[in-house]
């Protein structure tokens, strides 16, 4: 049965092999599992994933922000989302989304947002049917 949860330093590898998927060149396991220690330990970040049985099924990852500007509303921004493609189509990325704007919500942001390769016309289209809209980026107001 699939699991959302928190990332944990065990999550490297298949965290490692969805990154390669995400941007088309091989990870470094090593760079990684060191980053994963350094984000892991910040509560800014709240990097979830998707566990179906062990395998890490996909992955998004949020940072809480403070800002200067609007009376220092924090906000958020959502980097590194990927669903394996086995499972893709089968509500993951909404499940790994609903963890994500939970997280940041608690955090006290105002909004969160993201920003998407031009080229990923699928994931457009699933952002805009979540909620998000596009604002030179995508953005979701809570």
């Amino acid at each position: 049965m699939l699991e959302i949860r928190k990332a944990k330093p065990g999550d490297a590898e298949d965290l490692c092999k969805l990154m390669s998927e995400l941007v088309g060149h091989t990870c470094e396991l090593e760079t990684l599992r060191e980053q994963l220690a350094l984000i892991l330990a910040d509560p800014h970040y709240g990097l979830f994933v998707a566990d179906d049985g062990g395998r890490v099924a996909g992955t998004v990852m949020g940072i809480a922000c403070y800002d200067l500007a609007f009376n220092g509303q924090k906000f958020g921004i959502i980097e590194n989302v990927i669903t394996d493609a086995d499972y893709r189509g089968q509500g993951v990325g909404r499940r790994l989304f609903e963890a994500v704007e939970q997280w940041a919500a608690g955090q006290g942001c105002a909004y969160i947002q993201l920003v998407s390769s031009a080229y990923r016309t699928g994931a457009h289209q699933f952002y805009e049917k979540i909620g998000y809209t596009r604002e030179g980026g995508f953005r979701k107001r809570f």
